[in-house]
């Protein structure tokens, strides 16, 4: 078995690991049995050990020179990689281990689009990644981004400790799947009211082998080459989920009684029906495959996490809040993880401009990657600022480091996949 073979096949182990991890710390929210309090955390370093493993064979495989973060696919695996690292090194140094279920749900969504993804080979670097800054620009920003989530995981638990509502927190959940969710069906959705896939076809390489192609790429006079496949019935799944995530939303909002609730519930059970319905027909559509928009796949079940979490505290909110820590030591920690990102983002932009410099003669351009990675680190230092010299502390703070989960998730994925600029090799 070769080098990249192992890798891959470690890579695998550490996202079913992960899977289990992530069942684990999602009991241990209900219930205070050993096999969950203890199992998740064995559960979680078994799987960032064989991940580990995977990046530095990996590693091996493609020569020194040439870290495995290098696009979209490493980047994924090993941003993942980064989030559990942070999320362990908390654990152990705190014992909290409830934020695990968020942290196992992020690493698993990523490397479950990264197991979609149609290209895994080691390929030759372009000219911009043909640099030892390569391995510290990625490598700063991978451990900042991972710490600004840690930070926000805590820091609704925070919100939920304080007693904010819970209805208020479930109804701005159900409008950030309402965005994300009209994000994940596209454009071609609200024009046609068509969801709409890649076609995924068969054809030869330049080798003369035979294998998958999504279609859409450049074809050799440099015209798109572009063809799609409806997926039936899912607009009679999209149409009512977002009527429900909004009603049930406003209703959530405004009032506390049992019934938003049952629409929100009603909600996250037809969403499951739509990923259910989406799965079913990759495997009987001839020419579908879910890794032919991998990204659309995981917003559905991204926002399905989301609304499922909120929907299971409605049930086990008591249980969960006499687990939590008190107030200031829960603040104390979304504070302390933010105090180690932010010097790795600082480092990650003077490291980018100073590469920018090398490879295209100017520190900065405001390409919009280097745009939005500016603007989650102002988002940071207000935080900081505004906690260190103007006193904020709880749910102020705690809401600054929840707003930066999404500006993350943006700056790192968003961007390259909406805007193009210099940046864009990483979508390949």
């Amino acid at each position: 078995m070769s080098l990249f073979q192992i890798s891959n096949q470690s890579f695998n182990i550490a996202s079913m690991l992960y899977f289990f991890a992530f069942v684990l710390y999602a009991g241990q929210l209900a219930s205070s049995k050993k096999i969950f309090t203890s199992g998740s955390s064995w559960m979680a370093r078994a799987a960032w050990a064989f991940h580990t493993g995977a990046l530095i064979v990996r590693w091996m495989d493609a020569g020194i020179a040439h870290p495995p973060w290098t696009n979209l696919y490493e980047s994924l695996v090993f941003f993942s990689w980064g989030v559990m690292t942070a999320h362990l090194i908390l654990e152990i140094k705190f014992g909290f281990k409830l934020t695990g279920v968020f942290a196992t749900a992020v690493v698993f969504s990523a490397m479950g689009i990264a197991s979609l993804h149609p290209n895994k080979e080691i390929e030759p670097l372009v000219p911009a990644l043909q640099s030892w800054w390569l391995l510290f620009h990625v490598f700063m920003a991978c451990i900042a981004y991972a710490f600004f989530l840690a930070s926000s995981f805590v820091a609704v638990f925070y919100l939920l400790k304080e007693k904010v509502r819970l209805e208020t927190m479930a109804a701005v959940a159900a409008l950030i799947c309402i965005l994300f969710l009209g994000i994940s069906a596209g454009k071609a959705f609200f024009l046609t009211g068509d969801i709409q896939f890649f076609k995924v076809t068969r054809m030869a390489n330049a080798a003369g082998v035979s294998q998958d192609v999504i279609m859409n790429f450049k074809g050799p006079d440099g015209q798109k080459i572009q063809e799609f496949i409806n997926l039936p019935y899912a607009k009679y799944f999209f149409w009512p989920l977002l009527l429900l995530y909004f009603g049930s939303g406003i209703g959530l909002y405004f009032s506390n009684k049992k019934m938003p609730k049952y629409f929100f519930g009603a909600a996250v059970l037809l969403h499951a029906a739509l990923i259910a319905l989406i799965f079913t027909e990759a495997t009987h559509i001839q020419g579908m495959a879910v890794k032919s928009n991998p990204y659309r796949v995981a917003g559905i079940i991204m926002t399905f996490g989301i609304a499922a979490f909120f929907a299971f505290l409605f049930v086990f909110k008591k249980k969960v809040i006499a687990k939590l820590p008190s107030l200031d030591t829960l603040d104390s920690w979304s504070y302390q993880a933010i105090l180690i990102g932010v010097p790795f983002m600082t480092l990650n932009l003077v490291s980018g401009a100073v590469w920018a410099y090398y490879a295209w003669g100017r520190y900065w351009g405001w390409d919009p990657k280097e745009t939005w990675a500016l603007i989650t680190w102002f988002i940071y230092l207000i935080y900081m600022h505004q906690r260190v010299l103007s006193g904020w502390k709880g749910r102020k703070t705690a809401l600054i480091s929840i707003l930066g989960f999404f500006v993350v998730i943006f700056t790192y994925l968003g961007v390259n996949l909406v805007i193009s600029g210099l940046h864009s090799y990483a979508t390949s």
